[in-house]
């Protein structure tokens, strides 16, 4: 997201220079979150959850997001990988169906903030941006609570950035 524009990685092979779409210019989505919320940490990476409610009458997908608080926001699912449960970037985005809702929540779909800019403290109100494949934006900002889950250890700590 830059100055009204919504630039959009198409392609990001492993290894290659991503690639960026033209641009597309920022209109208000339709979504919604309720009941959001971030997880409070010191440093490295936190997360945050939802229910996104999309009152139209055609499918959204989410395809990414931004906030302040981190270097890179990741659209993240949880998945089985050989018997272990794994996060993982979620390839194509979140998809909101037509008049549906979409959990994202702790051990499932998330947002996932890596590189931490400043600590998310608990009763911080996080700002959040989501950007849709159709170049639409929805704003929002969220409280940061203390959660004693997902505390998983990362290699590396910004893998695919």
């Amino acid at each position: 997201y830059n100055h009204g524009t919504v630039f959009v990685c198409t392609s990001r092979a492993e290894g290659a220079k991503p690639r960026w779409s033209t641009g597309t210019k920022v209109a208000k989505s339709g979504i919604t979150i309720a009941n959001g919320w971030a997880k409070a940490a010191e440093s490295g990476m936190s997360a945050a959850f939802g229910m996104l409610k999309n009152p139209t009458s055609k499918p959204v997908r989410v395809v990414g997001a931004t906030s302040p608080y981190a270097k890179v926001v990741q659209l993240h699912e949880v998945v089985d990988k050989d018997g272990s449960m794994v996060m993982q970037q979620k390839s194509g985005g979140f998809v909101i169906p037509a008049g549906g809702m979409l959990e994202l929540k702790p051990g499932g779909n998330h947002l996932m903030f890596m590189g931490l800019k400043k600590p998310i403290t608990a009763g911080a109100m996080v700002p959040i941006t989501l950007i849709t494949a159709d170049g639409a934006i929805m704003r929002t900002t969220v409280m940061a609570k203390v959660y004693n889950g997902a505390n998983e250890s990362y290699d590396g700590g910004m893998s695919g950035m």
